[in-house]
Parts: structure tokens; C-alpha cells; sequence
């Protein structure tokens, strides 16, 4: 069977994302942990904080290495200042904070 080919768009994107990662959409809750990570909180610090299983901030955490082309929390926190994809780790709550 032939083998899908990636569509123009996707390509194009993949290719931008690869050489300026201040074009890469982080959602909400991968920026959420990031910024936590910045803020030098372990992974069960940043699960407790935002009221997620430990295993839900490694899959986030993954995603932000995938998309900031990074190794590690480090890295990530670094070229995530760079491009200023972090908020003030204030400003967030946990989710039962939430109405």
C-alpha cells in the first residue's frame, strides 16, 4: 500500500517550527507546567499545584520537548524565556481554585 504523504501545510509548518521555536503554540496546560518547571517545582510539586496526576505533567512535558526541540526541563525552561512562552507562575492556581 502507498504510504499517506504529510500535507503542504504541515510540512511547511514542521519546517518553520524547526529553525524558530518562538512560532510554536504551547496550549494552556503544557505553558501551565513549563512555567511551574521555571519556577524549579518537581513534577509532584507541579501536579499538587495544578491538581493533575504526575503522569499528566511527564505527557505535557513531553509534548513541550517535542515542540521546543529540547532534552530536558531545563532546556525547555531556557528556550521557552528565550521566546517568552512562560507566565508568572503566580497566576496560577490549582483547579479547585477554580469556579
Amino acid at each position: 500500500m502507498r504510504q499517506p504523504t504529510p500535507s503542504p501545510n504541515i510540512t511547511e509548518k514542521s519546517l518553520m517550527n524547526s529553525h524558530d521555536n518562538s512560532n510554536v503554540a504551547l496550549t494552556k496546560a503544557e505553558a501551565a507546567v513549563l512555567t511551574l518547571v521555571d519556577a524549579g517545582l518537581s513534577n509532584r510539586q507541579i501536579a499538587a499545584r495544578l491538581a493533575i496526576g504526575v503522569g499528566t505533567v511527564k505527557c505535557h512535558l513531553h509534548r513541550v520537548y517535542e515542540k521546543l526541540q529540547v532534552r530536558n526541563r531545563t532546556e525547555a525552561a531556557a528556550r521557552a524565556r528565550e521566546h517568552g512562552h512562560l507566565g508568572p507562575p503566580d497566576s496560577l492556581s490549582t483547579g479547585a481554585d477554580q469556579t
